[in-house]
């Protein structure tokens, strides 16, 4: 998050106020009937506009006589920030929603993209360390500053964003925390809106931030990141390897850029969007030398039963596969059970224990793990053992040209994969 803050903090020209008077000509096709919408002069507005061409360096306007026509470059722009003005807005409705006093939204600065862009980021690195001195010292600013900025956004919105706990940590509130969603979001639009202009006519650059899950670490993520950064140098990325739910909350808020590999995301949800793009078979493996592995690999549901297991936590899909395939045949989990979000550590538990993995290995890839085959499954049972990865993004947002690039080339090392490494959409 600290790069794309930078990106917009290290424009001095490039304010929010000066922003919303772009975003607003484009809307109504005028200088005049925006800068009456927004309270402002003309002479305001027409200034605002070239603050923001200089600051970017691009023309965001054809002028003529006629008047003032976006350019490329102008609606990108002004959509980007739409956006960050949308995401404001959706905060102000909720802080209404949840405050015991008449306000208007419209009239808080907060909301309608009237904050000054430093205010939000200093209360965005508060939010992110739990700590005004933490926050301080990451800017290079001196704590009172930092103080001040939030009690500046607390004084408008007439309520704590934060409460301090008994070993002085700032845990935000509920507003606190709906309110540093949405000024995260603003800051990644607006940032995304210029790499978008700068993109037009020279190489993709931009930043790729991937949340990263199980089954396509190992391959598929890194083969396409390596097509993305050989192809364009001024493509950044950068890999989260979290849980899913920690990735969810920063994609959600716009740490992430999206979340690949199994998820076990709701078609009904209304922030996120999962895209399929690769089918995975399981299987369960153990290491070899495993009393099970000299039986012969054949395994009964007795032998299920028994077995200690290292699985993924719930709510993980493939965890949820398995727990459906023994749950289908009547299987017990009797043995002991680790779980883990880290599939490197799983692996390490195996291979110094008689537990069992569920795995997408191939038999090229097993090396010191060996597969054990039900004695009962049918191809239906195999089947079920099938888990889907998806691509998931915000539904609201328009990924960016680096962000495309990503999942263009993510899709296409699909293509080259080996066929048995799964079937692709």
């Amino acid at each position: 998050m600290d790069r794309i803050i930078s990106k917009v903090l290290h424009r001095p020209e490039l304010t929010l106020k000066s922003l919303r008077c772009v975003m607003k000509v484009v809307e109504v096709g005028s200088v005049s009937r925006a800068a009456k919408q927004i309270a402002k002069s003309q002479t305001a507005v027409t200034k605002a506009i070239h603050k923001v061409e200089k600051s970017i360096g691009k023309s965001l306007f054809d002028r003529s006589t006629s008047g003032m026509w976006p350019t490329a470059e102008g609606e990108l722009l002004a959509g980007r920030v739409s956006n960050a003005f949308n995401e404001l807005q959706r905060a102000g409705r909720f802080y209404s929603q949840h405050v015991g006093f008449p306000t208007d939204i419209d009239r808080l600065p907060l909301f309608n993209l009237g904050a000054n862009k430093q205010t939000l980021a200093r209360f965005i690195y508060v939010f992110d360390y739990r700590d005004a001195l933490r926050a301080a010292e990451l800017v290079d600013v001196k704590p009172p500053t930092i103080q001040r900025a939030v009690r500046e956004l607390e004084s408008q919105l007439r309520m704590p964003l934060f409460e301090r706990t008994a070993t002085g940590q700032l845990m935000p509130t509920l507003i606190g925390t709906e309110i540093a969603r949405a000024a995260k979001l603003a800051f990644v639009e607006i940032g995304t809106g210029i790499d978008e202009i700068n993109s037009l006519d020279q190489s993709i650059i931009g930043h790729v931030r991937i949340g990263t899950l199980p089954f396509v670490r190992n391959e598929v993520i890194p083969n396409a990141i390596v097509k993305v950064v050989n192809a364009h140098e001024g493509i950044a990325v950068s890999t989260n390897e979290a849980d899913y739910e920690a990735q969810e909350v920063a994609l959600r808020s716009g740490e992430l850029d999206l979340i690949v590999g199994p998820t076990s995301l709701s078609d009904k949800d209304v922030d996120l969007v999962a895209e399929p793009f690769l089918r995975m078979g399981f299987r369960f493996v153990v290491r070899k030398g495993h009393p099970l592995a000299r039986a012969g690999c054949r395994v009964s549901k007795a032998d299920l039963a028994q077995l200690g297991w290292v699985l993924p936590p719930r709510p993980t899909a493939h965890r949820a596969t398995f727990d459906r395939f023994m749950n289908t045949h009547n299987i017990p989990i009797e043995g002991k059970v680790v779980e883990t979000s880290l599939y490197n550590a799983a692996r390490g538990i195996v291979q110094q224990s008689d537990l069992a993995l569920i795995s997408r290995q191939m038999n090229s890839e097993l090396g010191s793990f060996v597969a054990l085959t039900p004695d009962f499954a049918t191809e239906q049972d195999i089947e079920s053992l099938t888990i889907t990865s998806h691509i998931v993004t915000r539904r609201r947002t328009t990924v960016s040209p680096a962000v495309r690039l990503f999942i263009a080339m993510l899709r296409e090392s699909v293509e080259e994969a080996d066929t048995d490494s799964g079937e692709r959409f």
